[in-house]
């Protein structure tokens, strides 16, 4: 896409999808594994995992999106 604003709106839902996916794949890993907590820095919480598992997978999803638009849009900055 060649519009700002539609880059913009791409992005936001690319790496709000991300943060949920993340999430869920967390909680399934900690389920699989038997545990309620992953770990007991914040307890109930979920652990200090819980805080930033949505941030793990947006946070790639938003640097392979800066990366591809570098490579591909000749670097323009406009998003990232």
């Amino acid at each position: 896409p060649n519009n700002i604003l539609t880059k913009r709106i791409l992005i936001g839902i690319a790496t709000s999808i991300a943060a949920v996916l993340g999430d869920l794949v967390e909680s399934a890993i900690k389920r699989s594994s038997g545990k309620k907590d992953s770990g007991k820095l914040l307890p109930g919480h979920g652990g200090l995992l819980d805080r930033f598992d949505s941030t793990f997978l947006s946070g790639a999803v938003y640097w392979h999106w800066c990366l591809a638009s570098s490579l591909y849009d000749g670097g323009d900055g406009d998003v990232c």
